[in-house]
């Protein structure tokens, strides 16, 4: 997972792209994808209550590649 987040933060950054953005559930069940970004130095910018379904917020990450 590691490996293809860099390889896409360097396809974006090489195009020009300047942030890369993203979105997951912020249950339980994906406490170990908020792990992963986190570590990768995704900085969390927002939640959203709600958004999935009753009780499932969305939590977006942000990254500067550039």
């Amino acid at each position: 997972g590691a490996k293809l987040m860099t390889f896409l933060e360097n396809q974006l950054q090489a195009s020009g792209h300047r942030i890369l953005i993203v979105d997951t559930s912020r249950t339980t069940g994906f406490e170990r994808t908020r792990r992963f970004y986190e570590k990768l130095n995704y900085h969390k910018e927002a939640i959203i209550r709600d958004f999935w379904a009753d009780g499932d917020d969305k939590v977006t990450y942000w990254k500067r590649i550039n």
